[in-house]
């Protein structure tokens, strides 16, 4: 009980930008992650109304972090699979910018700077291979137990933060290798 309650103090301390000392994932937090009210997002609107039933909150805020996430990375190449239940994060990365090309072809993940996924659609030892290459970024929905912790120990430097169940890890060579337990 007492881990869980420090975990959970954590979580809520990163999200926030406390005990987050890195410029670079300070600027994530406060523009992605959790960027506060003067920012606002043309693409909401759209996400609140691609929302499908069954999708609930977490869903929502998964795909808000999303668009954020494409646009703080002025992403033009992303790779989301097209399958049922993407269909919310792929109104979320349309909405982030009319240039963005979506590639849903797996074989073509490796030219893409942004990989999104769902659960275990990608094989874990794809994502390890995808993220090896400096620079991209992987973000992981509803991600299954361990995968988190397996793709990070994989990469040499960059920053993860995760949550319960979604998952952001940048491949960064230019900086130390850090996680933050976040809310996302």
């Amino acid at each position: 009980m007492a881990h869980r309650l420090a975990e959970a103090y954590k979580r809520w301390r990163h999200t926030r930008g406390y005990g987050v000392h890195s410029p670079f994932a300070y600027t994530v937090v406060k523009e992605v992650i959790r960027p506060g009210r003067r920012y606002a997002y043309y693409g909401y609107e759209d996400i609140d109304c691609a929302l499908g039933r069954g999708e609930g909150m977490h869903a929502r805020r998964m795909a808000r972090t999303l668009l954020r996430l494409a646009a703080f990375l002025d992403s033009d190449r992303v790779f989301m699979p097209n399958s049922h239940d993407t269909t919310l994060y792929l109104t979320a990365l349309r909405a982030a910018g009319s240039r963005i090309h979506v590639i849903s072809a797996m074989q073509e993940a490796e030219s893409c700077g942004l990989v999104c996924s769902t659960r275990d659609y990608i094989p874990l030892e794809r994502l390890v291979g995808l993220l090896r290459q400096p620079g991209r970024t992987l973000a992981l929905h509803d991600a299954p137990a361990g995968w988190a912790a397996t793709i990070f120990d994989s990469i040499g430097e960059g920053l993860m933060f995760y949550g319960r169940k979604n998952v952001l890890i940048f491949s960064r060579p230019d900086m130390q290798k850090v996680s933050y337990s976040i809310l996302i």
